[in-house]
């Protein structure tokens, strides 16, 4: 009724007849339909509809890749009792993906008690994810989640029984090999197996600077090896030959 009145008075204004009012409201309509009609097919108009199986998969994967993006565990501020020096001043050269034994024989045991400290809110997600893997233990991104809650839980362990799953898994996985390596260093306080796993998961990226640093704190302030950490920063200019952060560090480290 609207639109009639609209072009009435359109009409009016600019003396136009019938026919080029008619003519007009063919136009208008049609441009209305074209855009009803786009809107409807881009998808906007289809968000409550079910998904395809190939969309629930691709709706898997990118959760999946989110929740392993997650998965960076920061460096705590403890301090350490022991500082080995085997090896000082030995540089390993990483030119092929290591993989690291971690003798892993069974699925773990999703029963593990939950600590009484858990909050609400960690042990439900604890329980969300031990749920999931009931229905599919191969899926690592779910190991990836259970090993972060209980590391956060203060269930070393049992972050340390979920993360090498994972990795039995997926061994070619940086992000397990560096959680590994966060775990065993700063937490379980194995020196030796935190290098092997901050070794691995730099084979797998060795242009990655966040993942050399990881190493270089690792023999700075676990094992107080200052030439083994001296060595890690020069592996890393090798591939990394104009990175200032560790032209710097190396400066540093020179004085």
């Amino acid at each position: 009724m609207y639109f009639i009145f609209f072009l009435v008075q359109f009409s009016r204004m600019f003396n136009f007849s019938w026919r080029n009012i008619l003519l007009i409201g063919g136009v208008v309509v049609a441009v209305g339909v074209f855009v009803i009609w786009n809107t409807r097919n881009s998808g906007l108009w289809n968000k409550d509809e079910p998904k395809t199986e190939q969309a629930q998969t691709e709706q898997r994967q990118e959760d999946e890749k989110e929740l392993k993006d997650s998965f960076s565990s920061e460096l705590p501020g403890v301090e350490y009792e022991f500082a080995p020096q085997s090896g000082a001043g030995e540089k390993r050269a990483i030119t092929a993906p290591l993989e690291v034994n971690t003798q892993v024989k069974a699925i773990p045991d999703l029963s593990r008690p939950i600590p009484d400290s858990v909050r609400q809110r960690e042990r439900d997600e604890i329980e969300r994810l031990n749920s999931g893997l009931t229905k599919d233990p191969s899926n690592a991104a779910l190991w990836l989640g259970l090993g972060l809650y209980r590391k956060e839980s203060g269930d070393y362990e049992g972050a340390r029984l979920a993360w090498e799953f994972a990795y039995h898994l997926q061994p070619k996985n940086s992000v397990i090999a560096e959680n590994l390596g966060v775990l065993y260093g700063y937490y379980l306080k194995n020196g030796l197996k935190s290098e092997e796993f901050f070794l691995a998961a730099i084979a797998l990226e060795p242009s990655s600077i966040h993942l050399r640093l990881r190493l270089f704190e690792l023999y700075r302030d676990v094992f107080q090896d200052r030439v083994k950490a001296r060595a890690s920063i020069e592996e890393a200019l090798t591939d990394n030959p104009r990175n200032e952060q560790l032209t710097a560090l190396l400066r540093e480290l020179s004085l």
